[in-house]
């Protein structure tokens, strides 16, 4: 009995710990609508970004290589959720680094809503940051779902 009372207790602990670990998501229920986020980064002398913005019962994300327009397309505001819980966690749990001047892969990645922005900025090239390119990987991927 006292190993199931310690069983219990472990994973009651666990799951107390992991609940509090992951913070509420910036856009839940009606907040969605004129929250934007924006994914700017460079590959040697071209510069790509990833727009994606909410309205009231949908959400549009472009893709744009240096000026111009690549893709255009209108998803459901619960793919859009789903991306931006995404970033968020990016944002909120990667530090910022130093852009040096030899960064040739420099990002920002920002989600905003209700007036509140949240951004992280660094260079792809340095260590740790494979989960930058799994997260602009996820945007692009939305064009293709």
């Amino acid at each position: 009995m006292k190993n199931l009372n310690f069983t219990f207790t472990a994973v009651a602990l666990i799951g107390l710990a992991t609940g509090c670990a992951h913070s509420p998501p910036m856009i839940e229920g009606d907040n969605a609508p004129n929250s934007h986020i924006l994914i700017a980064y460079d590959l040697g002398h071209t510069h790509y970004r990833f727009k994606a913005r909410a309205l009231q019962r949908r959400a549009e994300i472009s893709s744009w290589r240096d000026d111009q327009v690549l893709e255009k397309k209108v998803i459901s505001l619960d793919q859009y959720r789903q991306f931006a819980d995404r970033v968020y966690e990016l944002v909120r749990s990667h530090p910022n680094e130093e852009i040096n001047e030899d960064c040739r892969t420099p990002y920002k990645i920002s989600l905003e809503a209700q007036k509140k922005e949240v951004s992280v900025s660094g260079c792809r090239s340095e260590k740790n940051n494979e989960t930058v390119g799994q997260v602009i990987k996820e945007g692009e991927f939305l064009f293709y779902k």
